[in-house]
């Protein structure tokens, strides 16, 4: 079995792991221990979150994403493409409020709190941003985002198995 790591692993890298499950909500884990999922190991640190606390994020939205979505038609076709035909042949002056309230904050610059690494928006390849920063967090998105959309197509097709089988 071939161990593949991620980020900075203190101490042994062949120590036995803590291994964790998506239903682990309340795993039983501590800053510095080696933890395992799915053959991919990592360092539990200050900034892994548990299950019970990401389950709360389940009940937060966004409304004005949410409103933009009503206001197209939810649920009926691709919502992206459908914000990008509008905003292509309506004017801009005649835009509902809604739409020019998320365009106005998808287009302008991040808040002052974001840190954007003196101007810089995009990830850096070649050696890793600092902590913190806006592009640290699209570099961490880029680095992960095919196992996450690989556990999200997982968990969706699950579901389907379940509603056919019940």
């Amino acid at each position: 079995m071939t161990r593949i790591f991620h980020g900075e692993i203190q101490g042994d890298p062949s120590r036995p792991a803590k291994s964790i499950t998506s239903r682990d909500l309340d795993p039983d884990v501590d800053i510095g221990d080696l933890v395992a999922r799915w053959d991919h190991y990592f360092t539990w640190d200050e900034f892994c979150v548990k299950g019970k606390d990401l389950e709360k994020l389940r009940l937060v939205g966004d409304d004005l994403c949410d409103d933009v979505v009503r206001f197209l038609g939810m649920g009926r076709g691709d919502m992206l493409a459908k914000l990008e035909k509008y905003t292509s042949s309506t004017p801009r002056e005649e835009w509902d409020p809604c739409v020019e309230r998320f365009w106005a904050s998808a287009e302008g610059p991040p808040r002052e709190r974001v840190d954007t690494s003196h101007g810089v928006y995009v990830p850096n390849f070649d050696r890793s941003s600092p902590e913190g920063t806006l592009s640290r967090g699209q570099e961490v998105f880029w680095r992960y985002i095919s196992p996450i959309m690989t556990s999200l197509l997982h968990f969706s097709l699950v579901g389907m198995v379940r509603l056919v089988w019940c």
